[in-house]
């Protein structure tokens, strides 16, 4: 197709086309051994001679593909960690690229990659992010989530790339999908760095880097690990067959002892409530000190026959599951869980934790309890730990927090973020001098608890009173809505009120809706106030405090 394309723009009457063997290659860019790639192995040096003998090409364009490792054969997978030095964990192919390059330009040539930006945060791309901070690269042009691929979730950016010392490097943001375009990209403001900001650890662009304002300031902080750790939970490996509900509970009369609430979705968590999980878990094991051990088959069938005979159904699909490539689940223990977790997570109460949101949210889960901490990680606070659970609560839904945790965790798509235990493990806490952000922080969740209900009796009294089994989103947030759009979402549920009904309910509803919002108006001032003192807590100036509250 290349060459295609060059002789159509390149081809005069009566003249013989270019030959283009020399100059267009295809292959495998990545592997040049034959046994591993057979015919599409590609060896560079061999490919072009005559660039190599000049120490390597002066220019490379490049836009490393975006394959999911899952589509990626298994002998390639082991034949990219065993030559390349850049992967870690999980296989992201654009990164082995960057690492390639290096050794095909020459010392003064250049490199530009369009590609997935990801990698500067994730922990997969630890060791990449070590090469590049030695001084490789010129120049980054990040697009965040802008679409400049449609319908590709690819988080793309611009890297300039290079064989020499750079003294610095630039950034540059590309905000507003209304300069995606070359003179929206080349006027979209810029940020020069030195080297030195960079490691090993994720990369942080911004006006104000909290690690460091607070190292500056000689400020003594410990990591949020020293106080309570986050957790992964329990991983089932198949949901469809461990997460149960109340009717699957009542149907199958599966046996309670060893079923407790789990929230694994994210949807339950909202900043200082109390979480209510509305699925359950079957967990087969028992504790050991602490420790989750599987329940041995024959025990399983005796002490607990509903939930054994209800896994069974799932026997074939459970013994298929795969960890690494790998089956781990077989004849004697179909029913285990791919990571089990253990009771130390369960029973203790905790502090629950939105796995992806736009902000970072906290909330409580009561004891006995259990989490997946794929999309709810939780932390449980540590026997030594000298700073309450309701005074980390506070300092860990202030914007502050918040702030910090965006610029290191890896995006995602419409301005959402993942919220990885290994970042929020590495969150910097000061410990308050007095109980006043506990106290604040115990107000908030009152109040919380209160709007909780007074929604909630709201909702019973709808649903009772009309039958409505599922209500809309609307109606779900019915104290958002005037009145009259209250009444049309009930005429889409066919719903129709007489004149006398509706006279009621509107005075039902504006009382209703008035103390709804005087709730939302004190919880959202008290926010504030913890805000505030969050800031003083860490001593941030003027000018830290107005770029965190206008991010």
């Amino acid at each position: 197709i290349a060459k295609l394309s060059l002789w159509l723009r390149t081809a005069q009457p009566r003249r013989k086309l270019n030959n283009l063997n020399n100059n267009i290659k295809c292959g495998n860019s990545l592997i040049d051994d034959p046994a591993v790639a057979g015919d599409k192995a590609f060896n560079w040096q061999a490919a072009f001679p005559q660039v190599f003998a000049k120490g390597g090409f002066d220019v490379v364009i490049g836009n490393p593909p975006y394959v999911r490792v899952q589509n990626i054969e298994n002998n390639l997978v082991d034949y990219y960690f065993q030559k390349y030095q850049s992967p870690k964990g999980k296989l992201d192919l654009s990164i082995l690229f960057f690492e390639k390059v290096f050794k095909l330009i020459n010392n003064k040539g250049v490199a530009g990659y369009i590609s997935s930006s990801q990698w500067m945060q994730t922990d997969y791309g630890e060791n990449i992010r070590k090469i590049l901070s030695e001084n490789k690269f010129s120049e980054i042009i990040d697009f965040g989530s802008l679409p400049v691929f449609e319908d590709v979730e690819t988080y793309p950016a611009i890297f300039f790339l290079n064989n020499k010392e750079n003294d610095f490097f630039q950034y540059k943001k590309v905000i507003h999908k209304k300069d995606l375009n070359f003179f929206g990209v080349k006027n979209s403001p810029s940020t020069d760095y030195t080297f030195d900001k960079l490691s090993s650890k994720a990369w942080q662009f911004s006006a104000f880097d909290l690690i460091e304002s607070l190292e500056d300031k000689n400020i003594h902080y410990e990591l949020l690990e020293r106080f309570a750790p986050a957790y992964i939970g329990c991983l089932t490996g198949m949901d469809a067959a461990f997460v149960v509900n109340q009717e699957i509970i009542e149907r199958y009369k599966l046996e309670t002892e060893i079923i407790y609430p789990y929230a694994y979705r994210g949807q339950e968590v909202s900043k200082y409530s109390n979480t209510e999980p509305t699925a359950s878990i079957i967990y087969p094991y028992y504790n050991e000190n602490g420790d989750s051990k599987l329940i041995e088959m024959n025990d399983f069938i005796q002490l607990f026959p509903n939930c054994y005979n209800y896994l069974l159904e799932f026997k074939d699909d459970l013994m298929e599951r795969k960890d690494s490539r790998k089956k781990y689940a077989f004849e004697e223990n179909f029913y285990r869980h791919l990571r089990a977790g253990n009771f130390n997570y369960i029973t203790p109460e905790k502090l629950i934790l939105k796995g992806v949101d736009t902000n970072f949210t906290v909330g409580l889960l009561g004891a006995n309890t259990a989490f997946n901490g794929a999309n709810t990680p939780a932390l449980i606070p540590t026997d030594s730990s000298n700073i309450s659970i309701m005074t980390l609560l506070s300092i860990l839904n202030s914007k502050l927090i918040s702030f910090y945790l965006n610029q290191i965790c890896p995006k995602k798509l419409g301005g959402y973020y993942r919220y990885n235990a290994k970042n929020i493990s590495a969150i910097p806490i000061i410990s308050p001098k007095d109980d006043e952000v506990m106290n604040k922080g115990l107000l908030v969740s009152k109040l919380t608890l209160q709007m909780e209900d007074l929604t909630g009796k709201f909702i019973r009294t709808l649903q009772r009173k009309f039958d409505i089994d599922k209500l809309s989103k609307k109606l779900e947030n019915w104290h958002e809505l005037t009145y009259s759009e209250f009444v049309k979402e009930l005429a889409k549920k066919k719903i129709k009120m007489s004149l006398g009904d509706e006279a009621e309910w509107e005075e039902y509803f504006l009382a209703e809706q008035t103390k709804a919002k005087q709730l939302i108006a004190e919880i959202e001032r008290t926010d504030r106030e913890i805000d505030q003192m969050v800031y003083k807590l860490y001593d941030l100036t003027d000018a830290e405090i107005a770029i965190i509250e206008a991010s």
